[in-house]
C-alpha cells in the first residue's frame, strides 16, 4: 500500500471516527457487492476493469475513480473555456 493511499485511508477514518482498517474493509465489502452484481452492464465494467490481479484492490479502485474524476473535470474545464462570455 502506498503512503498516499494509507494517508487517504487515515483521513477518511478520522473524518468518520473509525480506523483506517475499517475504511479499507468497507471499501472491500462495497467492491465485493458490486462485483457480485448479476447485471450484465455491471459485469462488463468489471470484466474490463484495469487491475493487476483477478479483482481490483481498494487502492486500484480509488486510483481509477480518481483518474476518471480528473478526466471529467478537465473535459468540463475545456468545455467552459470554449463558451462565449455573456455580458
Amino acid at each position: 500500500m502506498s503512503d498516499a493511499f494509507a494517508e487517504l485511508l487515515k483521513q477518511v477514518a478520522d473524518d468518520c471516527g473509525v480506523t483506517p482498517e475499517e475504511v479499507y474493509r468497507e471499501i472491500e465489502a462495497a467492491m465485493a457487492a458490486a462485483i457480485a452484481s448479476p447485471d450484465p452492464a455491471v459485469q462488463a465494467i468489471w470484466k474490463d476493469f484495469p487491475c493487476a490481479g483477478a479483482q481490483p484492490t481498494p487502492e486500484e479502485m480509488i486510483a481509477f475513480l480518481s483518474q476518471l474524476a480528473l478526466i471529467e473535470q478537465l473535459c468540463r474545464d475545456a468545455a467552459e473555456q470554449q463558451r462565449p462570455l455573456l455580458h
